[in-house]
């Protein structure tokens, strides 16, 4: 919601940036292609902001065993703590928004979002 995003622009903290390090919270691994995906940013546009993360010290990328080709993305030691403040924020911005809600209304709710977010991710 627009309330939690200008609490992350406040942190010096972009949406995107947000989406990157709560997809890779608190320990996952993912190839840029699947990042892109998740975060729904245009792979170009996410390698960027990677190189930004990465020379900022909150993530970093590892090759693959297998294939040297092969490029997985996780947090770094300061990108876990940085995320989990803000996995903090976010927990609890969605329990002021959804306060007065009903656990079925709660899940209806999230059962959308997940619909919306997968029909975007498919354009």
């Amino acid at each position: 919601s627009s309330a939690f995003h200008k609490q992350l622009d406040a942190l010096g903290t972009s949406v995107p940036t947000w989406r990157i390090m709560a997809s890779l919270y608190p320990s996952r691994r993912m190839n840029v292609g699947e990042l892109a995906a998740k975060c729904l940013i245009k792979q170009p546009t996410l390698t960027r902001k990677l190189d930004r993360l990465c020379a900022e010290g909150i993530t970093e990328r590892v090759h693959e065993n297998r294939d040297r080709r092969g490029v997985l993305v996780s947090l770094t030691k300061q990108g876990r703590r940085e995320a989990a403040r803000f996995v903090d924020m976010a927990m609890t911005h969605e329990a002021e928004v959804l306060e007065g809600f009903s656990e079925a209304e709660i899940s209806g709710f999230k059962h959308v979002l997940q619909a919306l977010s997968q029909q975007e991710k498919r354009r």
